[in-house]
């Protein structure tokens, strides 16, 4: 079974409990849909800072390659005018 487009998770489940995702995704993507939202709130947090900061801090944190984390920055530079305009 191929993985749902954790673009379109995140719009839709990204500050969903944890604990309501384990009926609609599997594992793997629980656990990053936990991840971005981690460095979503980071990012919303230290919105002035350079991206290999943001690169820096969660290469530390999760133990992944810049690759990975890139590919998660990508996201959420994404997911902000998404959630923004959501919100309003």
């Amino acid at each position: 079974m191929p993985l749902p487009n954790i673009i379109e998770v995140c719009k839709n489940d990204l500050f969903t409990k944890e604990s309501d995702l384990e009926a609609r995704y599997d594992v793997i993507t629980i656990n990053r849909l936990m991840r971005i939202r981690a460095e979503y709130q980071w990012v919303l947090a230290n919105p002035d800072l350079p991206d290999r900061q943001f690169v820096e801090e969660f290469t530390g944190r999760t133990g992944l390659g810049e690759r990975a984390v890139y590919a998660d920055l990508a996201i959420i530079k994404q997911l902000l005018p998404l959630l923004s305009s959501s919100s309003r």
